[in-house]
């Protein structure tokens, strides 16, 4: 971190760089924690996205439209959204985590229903105001400072559309 005239800049080239091999090499978050039934850390990333599609499906208005999964993973949310009547995109910083969802989602992904790019969520590789709904799950907890990304998905995000956002709290009670 540098600071020069109350401007604090911070160098994110190696934490993304620590992000992306972390997820091109772990199995678990490729899948296997969203069907694990007796492990807790499985059951509390199950239970955050039970709540989140439950969120979605309470929104007025939506689906169907556009829906951008930022830090998509394995797609087991894009998934559910496509269920939903979604046209999905899903984003990540790891390849092999598209490559993941891909191979899991290929039927969407030739029938048009499904996009997926690889990019961060500070540059996010898609058209200003594109999106009714943007999902950040469990993403903000890897990045040093939150304001380019929030940047990026408001950027992204129609005007009047929604974002889900979570933010983790490791010590939350409810779990």
């Amino acid at each position: 971190m540098h600071r020069n005239d109350a401007v604090v800049t911070v160098d994110t080239t190696g934490q993304k760089q620590k992000v992306t091999a972390f997820f091109d090499g772990s199995k678990p978050w490729q899948g296997d924690l969203y069907r694990a039934q007796d492990d807790y850390f499985a059951h509390v990333i199950q239970r955050r996205k039970a709540y989140a599609m439950e969120m979605i499906r309470a929104l007025p208005g939506i689906p169907p439209g556009r829906v951008l999964d930022v830090g998509c993973g394995s797609g087991v949310y894009l998934e559910e959204l496509l269920a939903m009547g979604f046209e999905a995109y899903g984003m990540d910083i790891s390849e092999e985590m598209l490559a993941v969802t891909r191979s899991r989602l290929s039927a969407a992904v030739e029938a048009g229903r499904l996009h997926l790019a690889q990019g961060d969520v500070e540059h996010i590789p898609f058209e200003t105001g594109t999106f009714d709904l943007v999902t950040c799950v469990g993403v903000f907890g890897y990045l040093l400072r939150d304001e380019a990304a929030l940047a990026e998905i408001l950027r992204v995000l129609k005007p009047g559309g929604y974002l889900l956002l979570n933010l983790t709290n490791m010590y939350s009670l409810s779990d």
